[in-house]
């Protein structure tokens, strides 16, 4: 991670500070899964509309915040940087 000084450097600044609008991609994945924290109440209303359902009509399966990341383009990297997990962890859970 970048220290300040170097974000001076690289980052757009209005008036000599950084823009706090400008993020970078990783940022904004962060932010993109924080919106869509799969422990939310409101998660199976968003993905209702991808829900699987067994033969009594039980859901047993929906898209989790890493598939919605990956229709999206998003790397395994990035999300787990972004969700601060170590590298290769989603694969190791399955997800």
């Amino acid at each position: 991670m970048t220290n300040e000084t170097e974000k001076q450097e690289t980052d757009t600044t209005v008036g000599g500070l950084i823009d706090p609008a400008v993020i970078n991609r990783q940022q904004a994945i962060k932010i993109f899964f924080q919106a869509i924290d799969h422990d939310d109440l409101y998660w199976t209303d968003l993905v209702e509309d991808h829900l699987v359902f067994n033969d009594d009509d039980d859901v047993i399966a929906w898209p989790s915040r890493y598939d919605v990341g990956r229709a999206l383009g998003f790397t395994d990297e990035e999300m787990e940087t972004a969700d601060g997990l170590e590298q290769g962890r989603l694969k190791e859970l399955g997800l």
